[in-house]
């Protein structure tokens, strides 16, 4: 009797612990999920208006600056309250849609959701993209592709004077900066290579080969004028060494790396705007022309709504290696440059492409897929509110679609890349 009440005891001891243990287990359990629903929340960014409203803005042209407005973001636990914010429209294209982009400029730099500090900043509305994923994936991919310069960007849930605005693309500009583009030379200028709206712009550079560039930053405003007209000097001898095909005099005149790895990104998520509008170059004080960084992507990885119905499917493809060349490389054809696709059919440069790919980009196909997925988790909910809001297509579909696009353009490239070729150009252009 003595040993079975003994035995009782320890089976009850037994029990209480691992009872205890249970809920130990649980709590903990409950902790980490609440913790990751946090981590998983997109941030709140809240903005209100001084004087004006949202419909003011949108009506009174992109132009139009608004002082004294108040921005809120709260990112989990941080939040950034900020004072004496001027609101402005921004965009070309994306300016015309219903959901419109926007351009904020605080009091002084600040990191908001603790990207690099910037006074200016953009808010991204991914109209065009059913996804809403096609910037933020052109960024990861310029990362994995090693580029020097890439902006930030955050999925923000923004609401103006408390009225939900829903899903919108919180990101820095492209601007000369200590945390952007870091370039040091009292000289150095920041150029947009741009077909569509250069002359909008108020100091801007025609070509020889009507190739317009356009001074967007510079370190020292007493010359910008006369930077601008050096660099565009130096383009030029560049049209002139493409046509000629002097890849010795190419590499004097630019960075070979960073175009080829401007022109494997921009290829790769095949970007209609790629080598026509948001074409960035830069000079820092060694005398070459260098790409980057990289912007505006909502055209890009197949986009089917930004094309329209009207263009045949297989201009957004997976198997077309470069969307537009046909149009720029026509007779008489002026609306597209002819310049970087002259540049791509060579084949040391098409080395250089090769070997970036090889080397940065082949086999990351899972990895890409997981960033997707993670990304999806964070924002689906928001972005399927937000594409009913904006009366844009099936988020969860676009979703499929582009992974199914980005699976095919990974098979494409290692048949080419990683297969011993040059790339078919005249077959597989569009």
């Amino acid at each position: 009797m003595g040993r079975q009440r003994k035995t009782r005891r320890l089976v009850c001891v037994f029990l209480l612990i691992m009872m205890v243990l249970g809920i130990i287990f649980a709590v903990t359990f409950a902790i980490v999920n609440m913790t990751n629903l946090e981590e998983e929340h997109l941030p709140e960014m809240k903005l209100y208006l001084n004087g004006t409203t949202l419909t003011d803005i949108y009506e009174n042209g992109k132009e139009v600056k608004y002082e004294g407005n108040k921005l809120l973001l709260i990112d989990g636990e941080k939040n950034w309250d900020v004072e004496g914010v001027e609101i402005k429209g921004r965009g070309n294209m994306t300016w015309n849609q219903i959901k419109k982009p926007l351009s904020i400029k605080l009091p002084e730099k600040v990191g908001l959701a603790e990207m690099s500090k910037s006074r200016k900043w953009y808010l991204l509305a991914n109209k065009l993209d059913d996804s809403s994923l096609r910037n933020d994936l052109s960024f990861y991919l310029a990362r994995e592709i090693g580029m020097k310069y890439v902006m930030q960007g955050k999925f923000v849930e923004l609401s103006v004077d408390d009225e939900w605005q829903g899903l919108y693309y919180l990101t820095t500009p492209v601007r000369i900066g200590k945390q952007l583009v870091d370039l040091r030379d009292e000289d150095a200028i920041l150029v947009e290579f741009d077909k569509a709206y250069c002359e909008q712009e108020d100091y801007y550079y025609q070509t020889k080969e009507n190739n317009c560039l356009a001074a967007k930053d510079v370190i020292n405003d007493d010359r910008k004028e006369k930077l601008l007209l050096d660099f565009g000097k130096q383009f030029e001898k560049l049209e002139k060494a493409i046509n000629a095909k002097d890849y010795e005099r190419i590499k004097e005149l630019i960075d070979v790396k960073s175009f080829a790895e401007y022109a494997v990104l921009n290829t790769f998520v095949m970007n209609p705007d790629g080598f026509f509008t948001s074409f960035y170059m830069y000079r820092d004080g060694d005398g070459k022309i260098y790409a980057g960084p990289v912007w505006d992507f909502d055209g890009a990885f197949g986009n089917r709504s930004w094309w329209g119905k009207n263009v045949p499917a297989s201009m957004y493809a997976p198997r077309n290696f470069m969307s537009r060349r046909e149009r720029a490389l026509s007779e008489g054809e002026q609306s597209l440059s002819k310049t970087m696709y002259y540049l791509v059919d060579m084949p040391e440069f098409q080395e250089e492409m090769r070997m970036i790919y090889v080397n940065m980009l082949a086999g990351k196909n899972d990895e890409m897929m997981e960033y997707i997925n993670v990304q999806v988790k964070k924002m689906r909910e928001v972005a399927i509110e937000d594409n009913e809001k904006w009366k844009k297509g099936d988020f969860d579909e676009e979703t499929v679609y582009l992974k199914w696009w980005i699976e095919e353009r990974f098979q494409l490239f290692d048949e080419i890349f990683r297969g011993e070729m040059l790339i078919p150009i005249d077959e597989l252009g569009a």
